[in-house]
């Protein structure tokens, strides 16, 4: 069988369209989950791509900051494997948050507590603080 040039030129414009629509079916979320005030906050950040089936992709990064008196520590923010799919992700952050003086060999400490804060993202681009 003999396949003439247009045609097969006109088949592989089509395949490319079909590859970029595929590509752009995707849609890609960030979320961020505060915790405290102006004098001290912290702040959980998730970028997800997902489409109507499954998450794609995700991560996630912590900011934190403080005015003195006051101390905030982000101790990390990681995926849950144990509770995460193809079509959920949930990610879980933790951090310190006190009040006290900060010095070259470590804070010194009026009062302090631990806060971990859980958050979910879903295949349909929804976020959930647990």
């Amino acid at each position: 069988m003999k396949i003439k040039k247009g045609l097969c030129l006109i088949l592989a414009c089509t395949m490319l369209t079909v590859v970029f629509a595929t590509e752009s079916s995707a849609a890609v979320k960030t979320v961020s989950f505060k915790r405290g005030s102006a004098l001290m906050w912290s702040k959980d950040n998730i970028t997800w791509s997902y489409n109507s089936t499954k998450i794609t992709s995700s991560s996630a990064d912590q900011d934190c900051g403080f005015i003195f008196p006051n101390i905030v520590r982000c101790k990390g923010i990681s995926k849950v494997s144990a509770y995460s799919s193809s079509t959920k992700h949930r990610y879980k952050g933790k951090k310190t948050i006190g009040a006290g003086v900060v010095t070259p060999w470590g804070d010194v400490t009026v009062y302090e507590s631990d806060f971990t804060d859980q958050y979910d993202v879903t295949k349909s681009g929804t976020s959930t603080w647990l």
